[in-house]
């Protein structure tokens, strides 16, 4: 107390800067929350070929455990590109 009967509260030099990094730090979750279901939006999906024609097909598991073979006029497609070979 001092001469006056009031009580002189000091001030700590952190005082004003608690709150501005209390808003930050909540700036900063709310943006990474509402950032993070866009990101999942924005996957690219998978993209698929397609095998459209061939005369047979084979397993052989000596090339490779579960190996297909697909042989004789084989023809895919991918997007607008379309590989033929023979096997």
């Amino acid at each position: 107390m001092n001469s006056q009967g009031s009580v002189k509260v000091q001030s700590s030099k952190f005082g004003k800067r608690i709150p501005t990094f209390t808003l930050f730090a909540v700036i900063f979750v709310l943006t990474a929350f509402s950032v993070a279901p866009t990101l999942a939006q924005t996957t690219t999906p998978i993209k698929k070929i397609e095998v459209t024609r061939y005369n047979s097909l084979e397993f052989d598991d000596k090339i490779a455990p579960d190996a297909q073979r697909i042989i004789g006029d084989v023809e895919f497609r991918h997007d607008d590109i379309i590989m033929t070979c023979d096997s």
